[in-house]
């Protein structure tokens, strides 16, 4: 990583919005928001309800924390989520998977002019919206593990794992 000048604000090395976490899930927006800090992203702001911001602000005390709706413990999309003065969102951490908060995802997508990252529940809640990738004109970045990536392209894991290819390091198949 490249140093910090001594004089460095936080907010000279990237802002980013990480959105996800349930009351069932909380611990996955910490652990995101904590790894983004310690990868020294300058300001990040976990965007969750306010039962899981009680729940994990003392363990990511560096942090800002951003309320957002919830219904039952999971996040709705009852109010515009303030995208603008991000450099990357990332989405989809232990947000759960009920409609209400897929409607997150498809308005994220939508407003955002950064690059947005998804993950884990957030890949199942952007299927119904795969086609809106084509006309953003900033990347979307997904974190498909193997049971992700075949629910995505409505295939099995076995399937997808047949069709892999593994190369070696000289580019020949193995």
């Amino acid at each position: 990583m490249p140093g910090r000048k001594q004089n460095a604000h936080k907010g000279d090395h990237g802002r980013g919005l990480v959105i996800g976490g349930s009351t069932v899930m909380p611990g996955s927006i910490s652990m995101t928001v904590n790894a983004a800090l310690k990868a020294e992203a300058g300001l990040i702001t976990a965007g969750t309800s306010e039962k899981v911001i009680q729940m994990i602000a003392s363990k990511s005390v560096e942090a800002t924390y951003l309320a957002l709706p919830e219904t039952n413990g999971y996040l709705t999309n009852e109010t515009r989520i303030p995208v603008e003065g991000y450099d990357a969102i990332a989405l989809g951490i232990g947000m759960g998977r009920n409609k209400e908060t897929g409607a997150i995802v498809h308005a994220i997508l939508d407003q955002s002019t950064c690059p947005v990252i998804i993950d884990a529940d957030g890949l199942h809640l952007m299927k119904p919206v795969l086609s809106m990738l084509k006309s953003r004109s900033h990347p979307v970045i997904m974190t498909p593990h193997p049971g992700e990536m075949a629910m995505l392209l409505d295939i099995s894991v076995s399937e997808l794992l047949s069709k892999a290819f593994h190369y070696s390091l000289a580019g020949k198949k193995v």
